[in-house]
């Protein structure tokens, strides 16, 4: 769970109350450790409780891997004060070999630019902020992570014109090779060694679009 908006927490809530025979088994719920512990926040966990799933709180510098794949936590700080839910977003960077994704939920404002100062590296794939919202991904941060391909979801036709086309301009000048969800479909990255390719929906991008390493 990266925050407590609706629309991300949405398919927790409905995996926690599906009875046990239709739903998937979780083991473990990882919440980001924020001291904005809200009402939306708080009902999720309770249903985790209520189902008996292991619930960890996951802070900067926290690691966690899964086979070959190490996940490192680059936000929120432990107990994260703010008056919002997408400034203490969670925000994972993910790393496989050489291969190197950022994860950033819908962390935006402060969080942002305290997120923005730690990135040291660039990054393979990044998952945008926000769904491409101009309320993130200013200018400083997309030339502090310079992804090879960038993954924007947003739904087509939604109210709010996300991706801001000026957010899309500037990863495409740090770069990157765009898609969103919107215009592609579902997404998927495939990376082995230094060959990176992207497939959508798309029956023409079945094969993969082999973007340039």
């Amino acid at each position: 769970m990266t925050h407590a908006d609706l629309d991300h927490i949405s398919g927790f809530k409905e995996l926690l109350s599906l009875p046990e025979e239709e739903t998937i088994p979780i083991g473990v719920l990882i919440m980001p450790d924020t001291a904005l512990k809200d009402e939306a926040y708080m009902e999720l966990k309770g249903l985790a409780e209520s189902r008996g799933v292991n619930i960890k709180y996951i802070s900067t510098g926290d690691t966690f891997r899964v086979d070959d794949v190490m996940f490192t936590c680059l936000h929120p700080d432990r107990g994260y004060e703010c008056g919002d839910r997408n400034e203490y977003s969670t925000v994972l960077s993910v790393s496989c070999g050489s291969f190197k994704g950022l994860f950033t939920g819908d962390v935006e404002g402060r969080g942002e630019e305290i997120l923005t100062k730690r990135i040291c590296d660039r990054y393979t794939l990044l998952k945008c902020a926000h769904h491409g919202s101009a309320n993130s991904t200013p200018e400083s941060f997309a030339d502090r992570v310079r992804p090879k391909v960038t993954f924007i979801s947003a739904g087509r036709e939604n109210r709010y014109g996300h991706p801001d086309p000026e957010v899309v301009k500037r990863l495409e000048e740090a770069g990157s090779s765009v898609f969103v969800t919107k215009d592609r479909g579902a997404l998927s990255l495939i990376y082995r060694g230094k060959e990176v390719r992207v497939r959508t929906y798309l029956k023409q991008d079945k094969g993969g679009l082999k973007v340039r390493p």
